[in-house]
């Protein structure tokens, strides 16, 4: 398996906080950074009513009652619409302020996207699109746009991208090579972070040492 591959040529070392100078001293030809990445900061709305999907997803805040309008277009958005619809058996609204086909459009189309989109239908996700929260009110949101009305609800998840984690990065840019992959680089999903160390460890094998 790929562990046992690992351990015959890498050195592991587990649980050790990587500092600048330790990096530095060692004289590296080059660091693969996948630092990874911070949960966002604070939502755009202060109300108590928004939370975060990340929140959510990490079982971190419980939500209240059983309608809930989740914010956002990405695959995040989509999967947490998929989870409170099909495991918590809460009424969902997935709405956001671009065009449909945008919803999950970074996730591979044929098979990734078409059947999440079929299991939301399924589990009887309403989804709108082209449409804006104009006002939120302790009884739910206020929209406008292709869909414009009140939507009632108990509780608004929103989705807001993670930040990347780029202090370490700060602190080598312009003293040694460095290669970013994942998050660090910009907030992706797991095939995309693979992909992107799979090209980086490619490239320093056509590397002149």
């Amino acid at each position: 398996c790929l562990r046992e591959q690992v351990k015959q040529g890498v050195e592991i070392q587990l649980e050790r906080e990587i500092r600048p100078e330790d990096l530095l001293r060692e004289s590296f030809d080059v660091v693969i950074l996948a630092s990874g990445s911070t949960p966002p900061g604070t939502p755009r709305w202060s109300d108590p009513k928004v939370v975060r999907c990340w929140d959510v997803l990490a079982g971190k805040v419980p939500l209240q009652g059983d309608r809930i309008v989740v914010i956002g277009r990405s695959r995040v958005a989509c999967e947490t619409a998929e989870l409170l619809a099909a495991r918590r058996n809460k009424k969902v609204i997935l709405l956001d302020s671009g065009p449909r086909e945008e919803m999950g459009n970074e996730m591979e189309p044929i098979f990734e996207r078409r059947l999440l989109m079929e299991r939301l239908k399924k589990n009887k996700v309403e989804i709108l699109s082209d449409t804006s929260v104009t006002r939120i009110d302790p009884e739910g949101l206020t929209v406008q746009g292709k869909t414009s009305r009140f939507i009632p609800c108990h509780q608004v998840v929103l989705d807001e991208p993670p930040l990347p984690r780029i202090s370490l990065l700060k602190e080598l840019e312009g003293k040694m090579k460095i290669m970013k992959v994942g998050d660090c680089l910009e907030p992706g999903d797991l095939y995309k972070a693979i992909h992107e160390g799979f090209l980086a460890g490619y490239r320093i094998g056509e590397m002149p040492f």
